[in-house]
């Protein structure tokens, strides 16, 4: 509250609120004054009151246009707490004046004062809570405000973009470099000029550290100068387009931190002299050998030197005159530049200090005629060297920041390692570190609308800042670099072909600096790379679940940042996964989400679904059982008729399989409760039983459990139909798939069983039924051909004049099916062991 008060206060000390201050006070004290508004002013009695009552309006007005309510939105001083605090001020004032004319109902003032009170706390409190983050708005933010990790985003806000301007901060532990250049600076004549390079590559920080030595109270009597009309601005040879500009700029900023006017000291006919003599200074050879025959330019420029000279020594002040871009500059503009102050601007207590990159000066001077790289030794009279190397974690911690900061979780940093590990260790500069930041990451400002695998699209991202001949030649080969969306039980294995590992191989060789990020996003890389042979199944469902890149469902959506419909319907599914482990009503929240799958491609939402069932998905045992029992309700209450839905049929019993596998024990029990008795749903338990026990991968202690249970109880299951007399051929549970395996059952166990049995319930309306369980069949092309299959025959009891053979011939109206068996029937009869062609085929509800 301390420093609230003090913002506020030093906002309230300007002229303008402080003398608003005292002219509300003085207003108040007249307004108290019950003579003053008694006053009578022509015929109008009272006439204060008029004026109370105006001034009153105008308040209100006031505060209704200074749209007040947004000031206390604001979370930072602004004019409501100047105000606050001074209508504070206005009050004590009132209460130390109010007692000098005897007014003493102070009663009101104390409780508008505690008011104002109660609003400084309030805001002070606010203010103080929301300073400790930073909000992002439109301006670029600095880098030590990752390295504090203290910026507030949230999704809608602007993208995160440092500024790339030098800085006057030090986040890299560079004081040695400092001290150096410190020293170097303190080390200056009073006879001649003194020239320091401070040398580095581009975006190494030189800048910066020239920052933090400017602020440095080492420097005493040290007067950094700066160009013309900007005193943050350092001279800039990359501003000035000729010689010429450069002679005048140099000048200017000299005189101009010296304090002389140059239109005294010397005339435009002077400048211009100066300028057309040095501007032909050659490359090589002393600058007044060539201008003897300039006359009295030659004496001007002697004669501007020595009073310069002499000016600069009586200030007993050491002038520092910073040199940035030189490196950018043409060669011309560099020698000349280098040679001025060497010669003309060689003055006392003058320091130079030249920023470059060693490399790029090299390239400049060697570029120049008749002059090697190391005439910038003979100017330069000391070196200091900015290391180009970063702090490797110091990088990677602040992308983790970064990370934090747009809503990355903690415990979701560890899938960013592989890349964030890569760029830290390929930063050349902080430069470049901020570019990065400023290209690759803001991508996260939209990830909400993106939704792919943000470690894998980020990864993408780099390489096309990095690299763009990479970024199109992994664009434009999706083939090469994924491997086909097989899995589960049909997946083929992932194989390289020779086209590929053509192809692969080139990548290698262009680009190998890049191949350990291409291994962490592509396991067909990786698999080439490490000539490795062996297909982990579980990989592409892994990889598909998590809308990666390395499947060629979602590798497009990379390159073109768009939400298709596999997108949309992954992350329906996911969230629909996450809504169960929420807790919310699982049945509720299957009907929902599976009549919305039914409207919108059924079939893409079962496959996705199968993807995010394990137990690391759902990792409540109750849970998971909850879920299973749901769906086999739902599978086991609706008719499934046509190819594709009894496909759909089959695979949501894959996923009650999976589901229930991993159960424990008190829960798995609790499931087979549930479907116990469960006659008419005879067929979706076998398939469950079926899947259980025939999935090896993968197998847990659960599973194993599980999975021997669940075999004990379908026997359990089938050995109570047949002791209790339960008709699997009446039309409620009729299925002939339910019949057959149950008859192969009863055979296994005892073949008197399987006779037993349909004698019992064999009867002229399901005679044809039993015949049916009987058949072979065979589709070519639209032929539908059939016979029945002795052994079946016999094991049944079902021969000519048997009781079965007597039924059959009790039954007098016959649909179209039923002929058709009969036909079938009596050619067995007669010992006819071939097929029977026909058109159409036996339709088992027919029967």
């Amino acid at each position: 509250m301390i420093n609230y008060l003090k913002e506020a206060l030093n906002e309230l000390k300007k002229p303008y609120p402080f003398t608003i201050s005292l002219l509300v006070t003085f207003a108040i004290q007249i307004g108290l004054s019950n003579f003053w508004k008694r006053i009578k002013l022509g015929r109008i009695y009272n006439f204060g009151d008029i004026i109370i009552i105006l001034i009153g309006l105008w308040l209100v007005n006031l505060l209704v246009n200074s749209q007040i309510i947004k000031y206390f939105r604001i979370k930072e001083v602004n004019p409501i707490d100047v105000g606050i605090v001074g209508s504070a001020f206005v009050i004590i004032l009132t209460l130390v004046i109010s007692p000098i004319y005897g007014n003493h109902n102070n009663l009101i003032w104390f409780i508008l004062l505690l008011c104002c009170i109660l609003l400084v706390i309030i805001r002070s409190f606010i203010i103080s809570k929301k300073k400790m983050c930073k909000k992002i708005d439109n301006s670029f933010l600095e880098l030590r405000d990752l390295d504090s990790n203290n910026i507030e985003w949230q999704y809608g806000d602007e993208p995160i973009l440092l500024s790339e301007r030098a800085s006057n901060y030090d986040l890299l532990d560079r004081k040695n470099i400092q001290n150096l250049l410190i020293n170097a600076i303190n080390h200056h004549s009073i006879d001649h000029s003194y020239s320091i390079g401070l040398i580095g590559t581009w975006g190494s920080g030189k800048t910066t550290i020239l920052n933090l030595v400017k602020q440095n109270d080492k420097l005493e009597n040290t007067i950094f100068m700066h160009s013309p009309g900007d005193e943050t601005q350092d001279f800039d040879v990359w501003q000035f387009g000729s010689k010429e500009s450069m002679i005048k700029g140099l000048y200017d900023t000299f005189l101009t931190n010296l304090g002389i006017d140059i239109t005294t000291f010397a005339g435009d006919r002077l400048i211009r002299n100066i300028s057309q003599v040095v501007a032909g200074v050659p490359q090589v050879g002393g600058i007044f050998s060539s201008i003897l025959s300039c006359g009295q330019s030659i004496q001007d420029i002697n004669d501007m030197k020595k009073q310069l000279s002499k000016y600069i020594l009586s200030t007993n002040n050491h002038f520092v005159l910073c040199i940035e871009n030189l490196d950018r500059a043409n060669g011309e503009q560099v020698i000349l530049l280098l040679k001025l102050i060497n010669t003309v601007f060689d003055l006392p207590n003058v320091t130079y200090v030249l920023l470059y990159s060693e490399e790029r000066m090299n390239q400049i001077l060697s570029d120049a005629n008749s002059l090697d790289s190391s005439y910038i030794e003979k100017v330069i009279n000391i070196e200091v060297k900015v290391p180009s190397d970063l702090n490797i974690s110091k990088c990677k911690i602040w992308l983790q920041n970064l990370l934090i900061t747009y809503n990355i979780s903690e415990n979701q940093i560890s899938t960013y390692d592989f890349l964030l590990d890569f760029i830290s260790r390929r930063l050349n500069n902080i430069r470049e570190f901020k570019r990065i930041v400023n290209s690759v990451f803001t991508i996260l400002a939209i990830s909400e609308s993106i939704r792919l695998n943000l470690p894998q699209l980020l990864a993408i991202q780099y390489i096309f800042f990095s690299n763009k001949s990479l970024y199109i030649a992994i664009k434009h080969h999706k083939k090469n670099f994924t491997f086909e969306d097989t899995y589960g039980p049909y997946a083929r294995p992932h194989d390289i072909n020779n086209d590929d590992k053509n192809f692969l191989k080139k990548i290698t060789e262009s680009f190998s600096e890049y191949i350990p990020l291409l291994e962490n996003l592509f396991p067909k890389f990786e698999k080439y790379i490490t000539d490795n042979n062996i297909s982990n199944f579980g990989d592409t469902e892994k990889n598909l679940k998590n809308r990666s890149i390395n499947t060629r469902r979602y590798f497009d959506n990379y390159f073109y940042f768009n939400e298709s419909k596999q997108v949309k319907i992954n992350r329906e599914v996911s969230n629909f996964i996450s809504s169960i482990n929420d807790g919310v009503n699982i049945n509720s929240a299957w009907n929902d989400f599976f009549n919305k799958s039914i409207k919108n491609d059924r079939e893409l939402y079962i496959l996705e679904l199968i993807l995010f069932v394990d137990s690391y998905d759902i990792m409540s045992s109750q849970k998971r059982t909850l879920l299973s029992e749901t769906i086999f309700d739902d599978i086991a209450k609706k008719e499934y008729q046509s190819k594709w839905d009894y496909i759909d049929k089959l695979r949501l019993v894959n996923i009650i399989s999976m589901l229930i596998e991993e159960t424990d024990d008190e829960d798995f029990q609790t499931f087979i409760q549930h479907i116990d008795h469960e006659y008419s749903a005879y067929s979706l338990i076998e398939k469950i039983v079926s899947d259980i026990e025939k999935r090896l991968e993968g197998r847990t202690s659960n599973s194993i459990r599980n999975a021997e249970n669940i075999g004990k109880f379908f026997d359990k299951f089938r050995d109570y139909i047949y002791i209790n007399d339960v008709n699997l051929y009446d039309t409620k549970y009729y299925d002939p798939e339910v019949t057959r395996d149950f008859c192969a059952y009863l055979a296994k166990k005892d073949p008197e069983y399987l006779k037993c049995y349909i004698y019992k319930f064999a009867n002229a309306q399901n005679i044809y039924k039993v015949l049916y369980d009987c058949l072979l069949y065979r589709i070519v092309g639209d032929d539908y051909q059939y016979k029945l299959c002795k052994e079946s025959m016999d094991k049944i009891g079902f021969f000519k004049g048997s009781k079965l053979d007597k039924i059959l011939y009790m039954t007098k109206s016959l649909t179209k099916s039923q002929s058709m068996i009969k036909d079938i029937y009596n050619a067995y009869s007669n010992n006819n062991d071939r097929y029977l062609h026909y058109n159409q085929p036996i339709e088992p509800e027919a029967l």
